[in-house]
């Protein structure tokens, strides 16, 4: 490629991006873009580059008949990117038993997640602007994609506490290694095709996520590129359609449901085609409001809205960005799985880092309907047992997309309605597979039966003396903490945790939880 052949010889020279700007009485963005592909280089200016750079005409013509790295044939190639490696835990309950300290145990609820991953991987398209991040989480999916974003050498970040500053630094042009690591990856494809021209990329998440279809994801990107799949290698090639000069239309509808990750693909496209985008099927789901937000402080783009699930981005004439900053909000599903996961010494735990208006009224519902009076003390809550818990509530409780329970906290609830008894019918209505901890909560004698929709019933629980096996696989995050649930309801002594990461991908913190609720644990493998 033309750019990495200038850089080349710069760099060889000694030159920097800002004397060679200087020289050209160019700005030195426009030298980075024509460095990393980004923006194609005029005749005009490119004789003068190779004038400054004193570059022959010959060696000039060899490298624009040079072809790029990266084409059709890089199919061939084996996506042998690092991984993080799966490891287990050894459990075992200390001797003293729980803290009986009468003090009560401070635990931060974490930024969101899902906002979290999705706000790191757009740096991307901030052309080498500063992000900074406020309130991240330490959950390794957050920190899995922090690493491959270094270790590719796509950006540069500086770490405070829970605070990041980030910045993009070399063009991403192969994306299957952190497709492995990332679900919400398969949402930068189309932005990054469109940027820098030609992309390889492959299906997100690999055997550590349950399958998932793209035909969304596909779709905006045939908006924008060209695309051809390799059904050897399961890997994609993509390369930007030159001609495209018009208005976009993007769907995010997915059989009766609305995407967000088809959504993220869609309007990370603003930040690099200036013509007018509408982008329809807006789900209710935050990670959206805080896109949208990250693009109108990060650029000159603005959003207007059409309906309540329909936005228009209008024409500009160019796409300014900036620098910018922006502050997760706390996890709810954190936030839920730890009070449950407390339940019976609840009303000695202060979750910090969180106030009575971050939480939806969905789950305001929901602790209400466990009985459970919320208490503010500045930047903290807690929790105490004043009713019983409204059993009839819990008898049918749909699962979904806000305003609804989220659907990841299928496993959960249904463990601790299940270990208490509770009849209940969970069905989720976005994903019916999170079913994973039903086999390993039987060994427990916590029973959950699937039905033939997908939902999760709850049946009496078996009164167990000796349990057969001290083992447990946790298969994903939500199955392993309902598990986990288990384990510390049952005051199990000791217990061995394969897949323990798996967990760790969702709470960061998990450990120092478990040393709270009494527990020391070995990791190893």
């Amino acid at each position: 490629m033309i750019g990495d052949f200038l850089k080349q010889r710069r760099l060889s020279m000694g030159f920097t991006q800002e004397f060679v700007a200087n020289q050209l009485k160019l700005s030195r963005q426009a030298i980075s873009n024509w460095e990393n592909g980004s923006r194609d280089i005029n005749v005009k200016d490119l004789i003068a580059y190779a004038k400054l750079l004193e570059i022959s005409f010959e060696d000039l013509e060899v490298s624009l008949n040079q072809p790029s790295s990266l084409t059709k044939e890089s199919f061939s190639k084996t996506a042998d990117g690092i991984l993080p490696k799966h490891f287990n835990m050894k459990l075992q309950k200390k001797s003293q038993g729980k803290n009986s300290t009468t003090l009560k145990n401070h635990i931060k609820i974490e930024g969101d997640k899902v906002i979290g991953v999705h706000i790191l991987l757009s740096c991307l398209f901030l052309n080498k602007h500063k992000l900074v991040i406020r309130n991240c989480p330490t959950a390794f999916d957050f920190l899995n994609i922090l690493y491959e974003l270094e270790n590719n050498h796509w950006s540069d970040s500086y770490t405070c506490e829970d605070t990041i500053e980030i910045q993009s630094t070399n063009t991403p042009k192969d994306i299957i290694s952190l497709n492995k690591i990332s679900r919400a990856s398969i949402g930068i494809i189309s932005a990054l095709t469109y940027r820098y021209h030609r992309l390889l990329f492959t299906f997100p998440g690999g055997d550590d996520f349950c399958f998932r279809p793209i035909d969304l994801h596909l779709d905006i990107l045939s908006t924008v590129a060209n695309y051809t799949y390799n059904e050897e290698n399961k890997i994609f090639y993509s390369e930007k359609n030159d001609l495209l000069n018009k208005n976009i239309t993007l769907n995010c509808y997915a059989d009766g449901s609305k995407s967000v990750g088809a959504f993220f693909n869609a309007i990370s496209l603003a930040y690099v085609y200036p013509n007018e985008i509408r982008i329809n099927g807006l789900s209710p789901d935050p990670t959206v409001c805080y896109l949208i937000t990250l693009l109108e402080s990060a650029t000159n783009r603005t959003v207007e809205y059409l309906t309540s699930d329909k936005i228009l981005i209008p024409k500009v004439d160019s796409i300014d960005i900036v620098n910018t900053e922006i502050t997760l909000p706390p996890d709810m599903s954190m936030l839920i799985s730890y009070v449950l996961l407390f339940w019976d010494e609840l009303e000695n735990i202060i979750f910090d880092n969180i106030l009575i208006k971050d939480i939806p009224q969905s789950y305001i519902e929901l602790f209400t309907k466990l009985g459970l009076k919320i208490i503010e003390d500045k930047h903290t809550i807690q929790f105490k047992k004043v009713f019983q818990i409204e059993t009839e509530y819990f008898e049918f409780l749909r699962l979904g997309a806000a305003p609804f329970i989220t659907t990841d906290l299928g496993p959960i609830v249904s463990e601790f309605l299940a270990s208490h008894n509770i009849s209940s019918i969970l069905f989720d209505e976005v994903f019916i597979h999170r079913a994973s901890h039903v086999a390993e909560l039987e060994k427990l004698g916590i029973r959950i039966k699937v039905l033939d929709n997908g939902a999760l019933k709850t049946l009496d629980k078996l009164s167990l003396t000796n349990y057969q096996s001290n083992t447990y696989n946790l298969k994903d995050i939500r199955a392993g903490m309902a598990i986990l649930m288990g384990i510390v309801q049952l005051n199990i002594e000791s217990a061995v945790l394969l897949n323990f990461d798996q967990v760790m991908r969702g709470f960061g913190n998990i450990q120092t939880i478990l040393n709270i609720l009494g527990y020391d644990g070995e990791l190893y493998g």
